[in-house]
């Protein structure tokens, strides 16, 4: 299998950005939360703000991911959404 490249246009975005808000599906599940918790940590080592928000709660199992406690949960988004936020990633959907 070769490997794949990321595209571009999101690479670039994401370096000339600097706050972040990542999102997946409904009912999380362990790859939604794991995807949405690692973007935001190598967002983060890159020197940018990331703000995970999921509409359903994490599930218990999940709780021990590091950066679990960090979700922002509910149907009414974070703080300051849209205006502070550069980009909306979408995860797992």
């Amino acid at each position: 299998m070769g490997v794949t490249k990321a595209p571009e246009d999101l690479l670039r975005k994401i370096r000339q950005g600097n706050r972040f808000l990542l999102v997946s599906h409904v009912n999380p599940d362990g790859d939604a939360i794991g995807s949405e918790l690692s973007l935001a940590r190598i967002l983060r080592r890159l020197g940018k703000g990331a703000v995970v928000w999921n509409r359903d709660p994490t599930p218990s199992l999940y709780l021990p991911l590091p950066g679990s406690d960090r979700i922002h949960v509910g149907e009414e988004p974070p703080a300051g959404f849209p205006e502070k936020f550069d980009a909306v990633i979408v995860l797992e959907c």
